[in-house]
């Protein structure tokens, strides 16, 4: 299993690029930013000075959206940065969540994204493709091969994901909910000729390594809600095979999560969530704790983990993982 790290634009820049540098001197696969400026810090200067200040790590959005980021202007970057990087770009992109909604605007409707998808890829392929009634084509082809992974909760995207893009990216790490995403992406990916082999699974979720158990999960709390939160937009329609446990963590959100004060927001009284349903989709406690985790989910087909790292020990979870985890992760993989 691949293990990168992750923080929120909340931090500083140099923070930021420090924590990217560590990932890569601690053998991490990724670093990647969350994309959302209205809340937070601009995501794309700090991916271009983290290509400049790194030499090995892999890098990328988790995610960026066509909605506040016009395709054209996400592919020129993926452009830029792949060259700026020597081709170690990965995009992470989604139908648009956190800076939509604080614009009053909506998220692409799947119909849109599957559209949007195919339009970048052309694009960066060097086809020619309509904008908006005109006929564009680009020659600057260095972003040709960097994998789009899609992320999605609903069983509609999850298809659009399994026909389209090179990988999937599920924000919880929670087997059950993997498993259902999973069947979806299959049959998405079968319905255009492809198999589960092509669209292998990211799981994106917080980590936090302490034998205090009720520590991590009061400063990871947050992120029930952010899960709960996409959760309940699935319950308004029947879902089948919609695992119980899932279901229920939508009906655990307050609703109130509208206001930008709080979309993604590690401040805030989450206190609706209980220690059982942060568990549930974060990896938080001892070690042995971690990597039993990341054994089930490697085995539900799970090819990387993304650590978000928004808390206290950041550094302390980032050597735990560098010293304790991968180490075990690696050896497993080559058994």
């Amino acid at each position: 299993m691949k293990v990168g790290a992750m923080v929120l634009a909340t931090l500083g820049v140099e923070e930021t690029l420090d924590l990217a540098v560590r990932a890569e001197n601690l053998g991490f696969e990724s670093f990647w930013l969350n994309d959302a400026d209205i809340v937070y810090r601009n995501t794309w200067p700090m991916l271009a000075a983290i290509a400049r200040e790194t030499k090995r790590i892999k890098f990328g959005p988790c995610v960026t959206n066509f909605v506040t980021r016009p395709w054209v202007f996400v592919s020129g970057l993926m452009n830029t940065l792949q060259e700026l990087s020597g081709g170690r770009l990965i995009l992470g992109v989604g139908r648009g969540d956190a800076s939509v909604r604080v614009l009053g605007k909506r998220a692409m409707s799947p119909s849109e994204f599957r559209a949007s998808l195919a339009r970048v890829r052309a694009f960066l392929s060097g086809d020619e493709v309509d904008a908006d009634g005109t006929a564009v084509r680009t020659t600057f082809l260095s972003a040709t091969d960097v994998p789009i992974l899609g992320a999605g909760y609903g069983p509609v995207v999850l298809q659009v994901i399994g026909e389209l893009c090179d990988g999937a990216i599920i924000q919880a790490a929670d087997p059950d909910l993997i498993s259902w995403s999973k069947s979806l992406l299959g049959r998405g990916a079968a319905r255009v000729g492809r198999s589960l082999d092509d669209v292998p699974i990211t799981v994106a979720a917080p980590a936090y390594v302490t034998d205090d158990v009720d520590q991590a999960c009061e400063r990871l709390r947050w992120f029930g809600d952010v899960v709960g939160r996409h959760i309940a937009g699935l319950l308004s329609r029947p879902h089948p095979g919609l695992p119980d446990g899932i279901a229920a963590l939508g009906r655990l959100h307050s609703g109130d999560a509208q206001r930008a004060e709080r979309l993604e927001s590690v401040e805030g009284d989450y206190g609706n969530f209980p220690d059982e349903a942060v568990r549930r989709v974060v990896l938080a406690g001892p070690v042995g704790t971690h990597l039993a985790r990341l054994t089930e989910l490697e085995e539900r087909g799970v090819e990387r983990v993304i650590l978000y790292l928004n808390h206290d020990r950041r550094v302390e979870t980032l050597e735990s993982y560098a010293s304790d985890i991968i180490p075990v992760l690696a050896r497993s993989t080559t058994k």
